[in-house]
């Protein structure tokens, strides 16, 4: 059966988006699963993600917080609010991130 929803698949397009410079078409991806999963903390990333592409880095912050609540210590989640927190003027919590 076919999901469209399935985290890889989602995850494989809106990077795919991403990396052909189809900002909007990745948020839109990104958006749509954060709104059918929202407790999903992959989806949160994602959409976070897809946030601080398209120059939305206060709104990133605010996605990739919510991904941190339930796993503070996933690598991903620290890599991308390290690069949210950055894109915000934020270094020292950043770099925080990082450690």
């Amino acid at each position: 059966m076919d999901n469209v929803h399935a985290p890889h698949a989602v995850h494989a397009r809106k990077t795919i988006h991403l990396d052909l410079g189809h900002l909007e078409l990745a948020l839109k991806q990104a958006d749509a699963w954060v709104t059918d999963n929202p407790g999903s903390d992959d989806a949160q990333r994602d959409f976070a993600f897809a946030l601080l592409h398209n120059g939305r880095a206060k709104d990133a912050l605010g996605a990739i917080n919510e991904a941190a609540k339930s796993d503070g210590n996933n690598a991903e989640v620290q890599r991308i609010r390290a690069q949210v927190l950055f894109a915000t003027a934020d270094a020292k919590n950043a770099i925080s991130a990082l450690e």
